[in-house]
């Protein structure tokens, strides 16, 4: 939801005196479906209610849903990460506007300080909407982020307007602290002068805007609480227009449809099974004297081999770097990576726990730290995850049979011992 003011007059960059206002409540409805961790489709449906007064005057109030938008996602950097560990996170969107929104225009009164407005919830026409967005861990919890979008009207409202393309672009930091993500941003906006049939380009439209916005979310399981606020730092609009003073908002997402606990089968970017000699269980034994290997001593028959009895534990990644598959080689014991973190409490419970299964059962376990979810590590084996701790286990055959992220130590003990107890 977003509650936005607009009670500034501007000609050019100036301020102006007025006496009108408007302000703006919107909330928004929005689904998505992931196909894969690189691809998803969603459906954006606002509504909206919008109160214009000026002075002496009643209020005119217009209400209804705004354009439906419809949009797929592609992480495009995955395109390179498959062969590099590190790089930046691309996600390439192309969305399409649905003509569905509502306008009115104000009647104009005798004291009116500026031309009447044009009330819109959308823009009432066809329109694609491009964005490319980008992301790039710099240190443990701080990342680098920004995007580029644009709206192009395809066709003209009912009312026969042309509200012409608006650029969007924006760059921010985004730190991120056990549960919370705390962002800063700086955003411009480019608007096109719009037109009108039979009435050509309309003189108080277009503009560039520049706004600064903070925003705080935190993670509680499946749902996330995000507030925000944005402030304009500068406007420069042709002709004379009522311009945004402030705008607070508010958001609540659910994600549903994937448990918590644990699948045994593949899911995100977790693959099935260790790379090919990862789950090889391996032997020493003394050389023999004539340094041909026992197995090929004639008249002897290789002893069968025996399974270890105890575990090791060693860090694959630390700094949030990627890693290969490669290095995993348990030995024929249970393999276990396990993603920490140093401000995730239960994390710490788990190494522990982990740390002592190992001492007395065949179990390899593998820590990586991940310090943010932007972070090359997370980007390349955690996409769609957004809480820790999460584990993965592989049985002694290779094979990958468990996936958790955000359970309780309880839950990640008693999987592991599930493994270890399947001969």
């Amino acid at each position: 939801m977003r509650v936005f003011a607009a009670g500034r007059h501007l000609s050019g960059s100036q301020r102006v005196a007025g006496n009108s206002e408007l302000q703006l409540f919107r909330s928004a409805f929005q689904l998505s479906h992931y196909f894969s961790d690189d691809l998803s489709a969603s459906i954006d449906l606002p509504i909206a209610l919008i109160r214009f007064r000026e002075a002496g005057q009643v209020a005119q109030y217009i209400s209804g849903i705004g354009d439906l938008s419809l949009s797929g996602r592609f992480r495009l950097s995955r395109l390179w990460q498959r062969r590099l560990a590190a790089g930046p996170r691309v996600d390439l969107d192309l969305g399409l506007g649905l003509p569905s929104g509502a306008a009115q225009a104000t009647a104009p009164a005798a004291t009116a300080t500026v031309s009447p407005h044009l009330l819109t919830i959308g823009l009432g026409t066809f329109s694609l909407q491009p964005r490319v967005g980008v992301s790039q861990h710099l240190w443990r919890y701080l990342s680098l982020f920004g995007d580029l979008s644009l709206v192009l009207p395809l066709s003209r409202s009912p009312g026969g307007v042309n509200y012409g393309l608006s650029l969007g672009y924006s760059l921010g930091l985004a730190a991120q602290y056990r549960r919370y993500l705390f962002a800063a941003r700086l955003a411009a906006r480019y608007q096109d002068r719009a037109n009108e049939l039979g009435m050509g380009q309309l003189l108080n439209s277009g503009g560039h805007w520049l706004d600064g916005q903070l925003e705080a979310t935190a993670h509680f399981g499946r749902v996330a609480l995000s507030l925000g606020g944005r402030l304009p730092l500068f406007a420069s609009v042709d002709g004379t227009q009522l311009t945004q003073s402030f705008s607070l908002f508010a958001a609540v997402s659910i994600r549903f449809g994937e448990p918590n606990k644990s699948k045994r089968s593949r899911q995100g970017n977790s693959p099935t099974s260790l790379p090919a000699g990862a789950a090889t269980v391996r032997h020493e034994t003394a050389a023999a004297p004539t340094g041909t290997p026992i197995a090929q001593r004639k008249g002897t028959t290789p002893a069968p081999p025996t399974q270890p009895q105890t575990g090791f534990v060693r860090d694959l990644a630390r700094g949030g770097q990627s890693f290969s598959l490669a290095k995993i080689r348990p030995g024929g014991r249970v393999a276990v990576i396990d993603f920490w973190a140093e401000w995730c409490a239960p994390c710490k419970v788990i190494d522990k726990m982990l740390r002592r299964l190992a001492k007395t059962e065949p179990l390899a376990v593998y820590r990586v730290e991940v310090p943010s979810f932007d972070a090359p590590v997370a980007q390349a084996y955690l996409s769609g995850v957004n809480q820790l701790p999460a584990i993965w286990i592989y049985n002694r055959r290779g094979k990958h049979v468990v996936r958790q992220a955000g359970v309780a130590p309880a839950d990640v003990e008693r999987a592991v011992r599930d493994v270890l107890s399947d001969k």
